[in-house]
């Protein structure tokens, strides 16, 4: 199976209709203050309607309250959190239900998770909780608490480690392999890749901050296709 490939942090409506001549898999709008893509719902709603590609909403909210009104805001319902607990997941699963749009919105929910230099028995079982709840995983960098935006790369050793977790508790789960990757790190370990589903591209295909790359974008799509 093809490993698919998300680049996230779009801020520019310019690089969307280039990401989708590229037939990326998704684009990430991030709608977390903390960080240097931010954009605001009313942006992500207007970039959404703009695009052919499947958009993930991207959030770090304090309840599940407040995705569940992004969603409705949005008419996004690919979720990726970096925050909430696995109740409040089931929650924002369970209240889903009773949206008149239901059958048609596929709510899909991505939880982002921290890897830092070693698997803990904690990590373990955080992995293992969250992987029955999500669809889909998202190994990411973990500095002083915060997931995600650091552009560090993880040992890929850890990671391989966690996603053999992951899919011990549930065969379907996907797994996306974050922090820093460019074409130099993917090239380098590329015999790596077929432990994962796909990639998470952001700081390092930039130009600056929410401002993609598109040709080391389109060079990694090719080193992807050629694996």
């Amino acid at each position: 199976m093809q490993l698919k490939i998300k680049t996230c942090g779009i801020t520019k409506e310019n690089d969307i209709k280039k990401l989708d001549d590229l037939k990326i898999n998704n684009i990430g709008f991030i709608n977390i203050k903390r960080s240097k893509r931010y954009i605001t719902e009313k942006q992500i709603k207007k970039y959404n309607n703009k695009t052919s590609t499947d958009s993930i909403l991207v959030l770090e909210p304090n309840s599940p309250g407040e995705v569940l009104e992004l969603m409705a805001k949005t008419r996004i319902y690919h979720i990726q959190l970096h925050s909430l607990t696995c109740y409040e997941i089931k929650y924002i699963k369970w209240m889903n239900k009773y949206n008149h749009d239901y059958k048609s919105n596929k709510l899909h929910i991505t939880r982002a998770i921290g890897i830092q230099d070693e698997i803990t028995k904690e990590k373990e079982k955080e992995i293992i909780e969250f992987s029955k709840v999500c669809d889909r995983l998202l190994f990411d960098s973990q500095t002083d608490g915060l997931t995600g935006g650091t552009g560090k790369t993880i040992k890929i050793d850890n990671v391989i480690k966690a996603q053999e977790i992951a899919r011990k508790t549930k065969k379907s789960i996907e797994i996306f392999l974050a922090g820093g990757l460019n074409l130099e790190y993917l090239t380098k370990i590329k015999e790596d890749l077929h432990y994962f589903d796909g990639i998470d591209l952001n700081s390092k295909v930039e130009k600056q901050p929410g401002i993609k790359d598109i040709n080391q974008i389109n060079n990694i799509k090719q080193l992807i296709t050629a694996i």
